[in-house]
């Protein structure tokens, strides 16, 4: 088998293979904040060391634009757009240099709602049952 091949046989397995693990991984993690809004949906959960932004009941293919703050730092401002689902998500790893927590914002803008929520974080590892 030549190498080009061999290679996209791998990578197709590798990106199949880390989808399934991010769902099992990410479905357990707490809930850690929650806001909603004309039937969209932000939620925020995490393990204590990376956190997930979700905005769900979206419009499939719906553009959403999720601002996430923590502290004084500029805002990471991301546009997305809904899956077939109506969800779009963004993993975010709260790290701020000296700091050993703080608060998280996030904020969700699509076409028909506008919504915010916030969540604390701490350098820790929560372990989950």
């Amino acid at each position: 088998m030549n190498r080009t091949v061999r290679t996209a046989l791998t990578l197709t397995a590798l990106i199949g293979f880390s989808a399934t693990a991010h769902a099992a991984i990410q479905n357990g993690w707490p809930l850690l904040a929650f806001a909603q809004e004309q039937g969209c949906e932000l939620e925020i959960a995490g393990n204590g060391r990376f956190l997930e932004i979700r905005a769900l009941g979206l419009i499939p293919g719906e553009s959403v634009r999720i601002t996430v703050t923590n502290g004084d730092m500029t805002p990471i401002v991301r546009q997305l757009f809904a899956n077939g689902s109506g969800n779009s998500k963004l993993l975010y790893i709260p790290f701020r240099f000296g700091q050993s927590g703080g608060t998280v914002g996030a904020r969700i803008e699509a076409s028909r709602c506008t919504t915010t929520a916030s969540a604390p974080w701490t350098r820790a590892v929560r372990v989950i049952d």
